[in-house]
C-alpha cells in the first residue's frame, strides 16, 4: 500500500494556503480490487474524489456519497478509460478535517495493470487538490501485451538458425 500526500491547486476561500490530502491504498494481492483510504487536512470537508480507471467493474463510495462512472465494463460500453467519481450527498457527508473515508473498485482481471495516476477531489469551500502517484487500474502497455509474442518468435527463428546451421554443418562433411 502506498501513502501519496499533495497539495492542491485551486482557490481556496479559507486561510489554509492549500488544500491537503493524502490517499493510502491501491491494488490488493490479486489485482482485482482496489481500495483506497482519502484523508483530509484541510480546514473545508472533501465533497468530490475521481478516481481515473480502466476496466473498472464495480465502483464503491462511503455511505453518504452518490457515485458516477464511465466506461465501466459492461455489454456495448466502449473499450477505453474512464473515471469513478463520488460526490457526498451534503456537506456533512464530507470528509471532514482529520477525518477519512474508504473508496474501493473492483476490476477485471484482463487488459488491466497496476500504474499511477493523479486523483482530482474537491472540497466545500471550492479549493480542489490534484493528487499524483496514486496506485491505480492501467491498460496493459503494448510492450507488455505483446512481449510474450515477441519472445516466442525469437525462440521460433533461434530454432531456424540452428536448424540451417546444423544442414550446412553436415552437409559440407
Amino acid at each position: 500500500m502506498i501513502a501519496v500526500e499533495a497539495w492542491g491547486a485551486g482557490v481556496c476561500s479559507s486561510a489554509d494556503a492549500a488544500p491537503r490530502v493524502t490517499i493510502n491504498g491501491g491494488a490488493d494481492a490479486s489485482g482485482r480490487v482496489y481500495t483506497w483510504t482519502v484523508a483530509n487536512d484541510h480546514s473545508s470537508p472533501v465533497v468530490f474524489v475521481e478516481f481515473p480507471h480502466y476496466h473498472a467493474v464495480l465502483f464503491f463510495a462511503p455511505p453518504g456519497w452518490t457515485t458516477d462512472s464511465t466506461y465501466l465494463i459492461n455489454v456495448g460500453v466502449e473499450d477505453r478509460p474512464g473515471r469513478c467519481r463520488a460526490s457526498a450527498d451534503s456537506p456533512a457527508a464530507g470528509i471532514v478535517r482529520g477525518g477519512s473515508s474508504e473508496f474501493r473498485m473492483q476490476v477485471s482481471s484482463a487488459g488491466t495493470q497496476r500504474g499511477r495516476g493523479t486523483v482530482r477531489v474537491r472540497f466545500v469551500d471550492g479549493g480542489e487538490a490534484e493528487i499524483a502517484d496514486v496506485e491505480l487500474p492501467v491498460p496493459v502497455s503494448r510492450t507488455d501485451k505483446f512481449l510474450p509474442l515477441i519472445g516466442l518468435g525469437v525462440i521460433v527463428v533461434a530454432f531456424g538458425v540452428r536448424a540451417a546451421f546444423r544442414k550446412r554443418r553436415r552437409n559440407s562433411n
